[in-house]
């Protein structure tokens, strides 16, 4: 739309009006749906969970980048116990009392609406049928099965289930010119919330970056859970790098995310072909060569 309208010389409102009427008269245009005054209601219900989520995170992180300026270090912990850890932490240092309890209110004021929201929605869900009925799948829980359910909508606007996928984006985006070919990535070209409560992509976050470090522990050796399709995406890589740990004098683990695929043809029966991907890990800002060869005994 908008490369067609700019091939005009001169703009004006009039031009731009007989502009979209001439490419609706091409067909140039898809059906937009309005969704309905329901599905609505339980995406601000959902944003709103979000929303409150999403600021409870930030003051714990505020809390973490505060203390740390001062060599205090809160380290993992549940939820339950930050505010403990916290107090235990500035007990001794009146200036940081009086700049972390105001957060530590605010911070319980929240997760106390959040668990309220939290209640809500699953009784939502359990209500519903459609969602007690995705709900039987693995993984899936009251938002996610409140956020697919209002992003459809209207199932009969479908004409085959197959169609749902393209709809939400996850078909491969292809760029083509003459002897050029890549296919990349799915476009997520659908609905936000859909991607951002979808269990593959809770589970599989790590495939935003290419490059991760973690501090080794043993028991973390699956980015995208032990049992992957059992998952939350609470025992996930992108979940152990929100612990924020120093890494300075320790054990690093670095995992590398290479994402490629290939579509199969039918010319490639019986023999496969193969993509390769490399990566090298090279130190930087380092010795050009060893000092130790130029030491004279």
């Amino acid at each position: 739309m908008k490369g067609a309208l700019k091939a005009m010389p001169i703009k004006t409102d009039r031009r731009d009006a007989e502009g979209i009427a001439r490419l609706l008269h091409l067909g140039w245009f898809r059906p937009v749906h309005c969704k309905s005054v329901s599905a609505q209601e339980i995406r601000a219900l959902l944003g709103a969970r979000k929303s409150i989520q999403q600021g409870m995170i930030a003051l714990e992180m505020s809390l973490r980048g505060l203390l740390r300026n001062f060599g205090l270090k809160v380290g993992a912990i549940s939820k339950g116990r930050f505010d403990a850890r916290i107090q235990e932490l500035v007990a001794s240092n009146t200036t940081l009392v009086a700049a972390t309890e105001p957060m530590l209110r605010a911070r319980a004021t929240l997760r106390h609406e959040l668990a309220r929201l939290e209640r809500h929605v699953r009784s939502l869900a359990q209500d519903d049928p459609t969602c007690r009925l995705l709900m039987t799948m693995p993984a899936v829980g009251a938002v996610v099965a409140l956020t697919f359910k209002s992003a459809v909508d209207d199932p009969a606007r479908f004409s085959s289930s197959k169609k749902v996928g393209p709809w939400v984006g996850l078909t491969p985006s292809r760029q083509q010119s003459g002897e050029r070919d890549v296919t990349g990535g799915i476009t997520k070209a659908g609905d936000a919330h859909f991607f951002e409560n979808d269990p593959p992509m809770k589970r599989n976050a790590y495939i935003e970056y290419s490059v991760w470090n973690t501090v080794h522990d043993p028991e973390q050796r699956y980015a995208g859970g032990k049992f992957a399709m059992q998952s939350d995406g609470s025992d996930t890589l992108a979940e152990w790098v929100k612990k924020d740990q120093s890494l300075m004098g320790k054990d690093i683990v670095t995992w590398f995310s290479a994402g490629f695929h290939h579509i199969p043809r039918m010319e490639d029966w019986p023999v496969m072909s193969t993509e390769w991907k490399t990566v090298h890990i090279m130190p930087h800002n380092f010795f050009a060569h060893n000092p130790a060869l130029t030491i004279r005994k």
